[in-house]
């Protein structure tokens, strides 16, 4: 297979990242040796259309002792892939760049990696890559761009196809099912009718990735901002749906209105599934379960869903008020909140009551321990939300005067 070559200069873009001095010099030491040093795969594509790439891979054909002996703090973190990570020092931080070597792989038996990998030429390693537009390389001593595939055409096309026949690509890496319509979204590019086929005749095999990949690869929808696009996606339901949850397309509208309410990338996440199922309490299962959230997102879930019932049943705001235990709670009740407001499920006039009786976040005024001995100890929660409640209204402003209600009330010892 013949291949394109292409001038171009990225030296600006890529003095932008701070690993752009390390680069050059795995560049410069391999050079000496006169081996390549390219960069490959997401960043040149980045590069191409003008984006700053987050993560640089670099690829060479030394021989693994050559690596090893110009960078002696080189770890190779699996012997079988020829990855190679390259620590340096920056400001404080560490940065870590990966190197691999050229390699081609044999069949793919689980879904996600090879059984073998072998050293091979650029045009080998191209061909086993997911897409055109991830298989270019850069090289960075002669300022060419090397293109195997056919990725730099499909780029100027704005379409995103798989290299070589996409069933087996995307049967070899089942992830590759959802990246397809992750980069369908981030990039605004189309696919060819045979490739998206290919998808949804093989959607079913997403049930095989790990929850943590699906996680990741769902972030980086969230931080790219091209959630609805990828949420609409008829591919992307029918991969919803194949992993057993739901997505309601009414509910699209409301996704871009979770960054204005104070959500961090991975709450933004949690409470998209949420949304999108419609608060179904199926979400809270499904987040923990398939796609192995963290103990605290499980929570969100969960209380983004209840405090939807509640609002949805009237609840007064004083009563949403006193289910804040914590200062943390707060601010993230309040962010659900905001969000119901601005997506139309919540009046604003009810979120600033709710507001103002949390301005500043009262510190409980007793505890269980304070009631030990004074009652009995099933009536404890109920004495606590009567003191908490009398609190928010300002009625009791002190322990001692709780203690003292409670007590003129003949309701402790």
């Amino acid at each position: 297979m013949s291949h394109s070559v292409y001038e171009i200069d990225f030296t600006n873009q890529l003095n932008l990242l701070d690993s752009a001095s390390f680069i050059y010099k795995i560049a410069h030491r391999l050079s000496e040796k006169k081996r390549a040093c390219w960069v490959a795969g997401g960043a040149v594509r980045d590069f191409w259309l003008g984006r700053t790439p987050k993560d640089i891979d670099l690829v060479t054909d030394a021989e693994d002792a050559e690596i090893l002996e110009l960078f002696p703090k080189a770890v190779l973190v699996g012997q079988k892939f020829g990855v190679y990570k390259l620590p340096f020092h920056h400001e404080g931080r560490n940065i870590i760049i990966d190197l691999t070597v050229f390699r081609e792989e044999d069949d793919y038996v689980d879904g996600r990696r090879p059984q073998t990998i072998k050293r091979a030429t650029p045009l080998e390693d191209a061909k086993r890559r997911d897409f055109t537009i991830n298989a270019l390389f850069y090289d960075l001593e002669n300022f060419e761009v090397i293109d195997f595939v056919g990725g730099v055409e499909d780029l100027q096309n704005k379409v995103l196809k798989c290299v070589g026949d996409a069933t087996r690509r995307l049967n070899e890496d089942h992830l590759r099912l959802l990246r397809l319509a992750r980069f369908k979204a981030q990039f605004g590019f189309s696919v060819p009718v045979a490739d998206l086929q290919a998808a949804t005749d093989l959607s079913d095999l997403i049930r095989t990735v790990s929850g943590e990949r699906i996680y990741e690869e769902v972030l980086k929808i969230v931080n790219s901002h091209n959630e609805v696009d990828f949420w609409s996606q008829e591919l992307t339901q029918k991969l919803w749906f194949s992993l057993g949850a739901e997505i309601n397309p009414e509910q699209l509208v409301k996704l871009p209105l979770l960054k204005q309410s104070g959500f961090s990338a991975n709450q933004q996440l949690v409470m998209s599934v949420v949304v999108l199922w419609k608060y179904a309490p199926e979400a809270v299962e499904f987040l923990k379960a398939r796609l192995k959230c963290s103990k605290e997102e499980a929570q969100l879930a969960k209380k983004a869903i209840d405090y939807h019932a509640e609002v949805a049943k009237g609840k007064v705001a004083l009563d949403m008020a006193l289910t804040v235990d914590t200062e943390r709670d707060r601010d993230l009740v309040l962010n659900i909140l905001d969000f119901f407001a601005a997506s139309g499920d919540l009046l604003q006039t009810y979120l600033s009551d709710v507001k103002k009786y949390l301005e500043t976040y009262p510190k409980p005024l007793l505890t269980g321990g304070d009631l030990v001995g004074k009652c009995e100890p099933a009536k404890t929660l109920t004495l606590l939300q009567l003191v908490r409640h009398m609190q928010f209204e300002k009625k009791i402003r002190t322990s001692e005067e709780a203690l003292t209600y409670l007590k003129n009330q003949n309701l402790i010892s």
